[in-house]
């Protein structure tokens, strides 16, 4: 599990660089904030891949479903309206 760490706007604005070394590598996620509120997630670039891969798996796991049902019912649904019903699939 990461740990998060929090960093307002202006001490990325000032110090990017240094932000960025803390993060990388590291099992931590820095959160930015605006005006006290989560705005962005800066997380190490292998921690995204891999939440990408997660992603497209879980795609490719809704796009089997949909041609399951749609060749069951006969009736083929837009993957997008297909997704939105199905949002919280896996979760």
């Amino acid at each position: 599990m990461f740990k998060d760490k929090f960093f307002s706007i202006t001490d990325l604005r000032k110090n990017t660089a240094s932000i960025c070394r803390e993060i990388s590598g590291k099992k931590e996620t820095g959160i930015i904030l605006n005006h006290n509120r989560p705005e962005f997630a800066l997380i190490p670039y292998e921690e995204y891949q891999q939440l990408i891969a997660e992603r497209l798996a879980d795609l490719v796991d809704l796009k089997d479903l949909q041609e399951a049902i749609a060749q069951a019912t006969g009736k083929p649904e837009p993957l997008a309206k297909f997704k939105k019903r199905f949002k919280n699939w896996k979760k």
